[in-house]
């Protein structure tokens, strides 16, 4: 936001790194979802990466935001077997949790519940802004901006879940074990 209270519209041209342009559009396309889709089926207001809105013109960017839109609306309109839920375990307002919403046996993969993940430099991350949904890669030791409903899985040091690539840029979870009715979904 400006100082008048108006949002900050950025060009294509403004981002030094292409790979920040990326991963602020995953941002903002992250935000307008949460806002339109889940919010309004939580009956709170989730986190928000507080990114400046964009005018992007490019097909790549187009794209990204159009498939942000699909992975929540598949993940809220398609019979899955475990639901996002409010809590506040941590000392977070408004946060949030997976939960199974009846028994899913080992080895699934839980396509639904996946995101998109861009790198991003270290002049990208805003402590206590943007900083809650990144994610190291092992292979490639890169930071990732990573959003989608797979976001509000929360760490636990004994997981049911892990990662599970679907493409270079889209990754969603596998069980580990049995994952009972009400159980949390986790990963390390």
């Amino acid at each position: 936001m400006t100082t008048s209270g108006q949002p900050r519209y950025m060009d294509d041209e403004e981002w030094p790194l292409k790979c920040d342009r990326r991963a602020a559009v995953l941002c903002v396309a992250d935000d307008a979802c949460l806002n339109t889709i889940l919010d309004k089926i939580l009956g709170i207001q989730t986190h928000r990466n507080n990114t400046p809105q964009f005018h992007f013109k490019d097909s790549e960017i187009r794209h990204i935001v159009f498939k942000q839109q699909l992975i929540y609306k598949d993940f809220c309109n398609n019979p899955v077997p475990y639901t996002i839920q409010k809590h506040n375990r941590f000392d977070e307002l408004n946060g949030a949790k997976v939960v199974a919403t009846k028994h899913i046996k080992k080895n699934i993969v839980l396509f639904e519940l996946c995101g998109q993940l861009y790198p991003f430099s270290d002049k990208f991350l805003i402590p206590g802004v943007n900083d809650f949904s990144t994610v190291t890669s092992s292979v490639n030791d890169k930071d990732y901006m990573f959003l989608g409903p797979v976001s509000f899985i929360n760490h636990d040091c004994h997981p049911n879940t892990q990662w599970h690539s679907r493409t270079k840029t889209l990754s969603c979870v596998k069980t580990l074990r049995d994952i009972f009715t009400n159980e949390e979904i986790t990963l390390f």
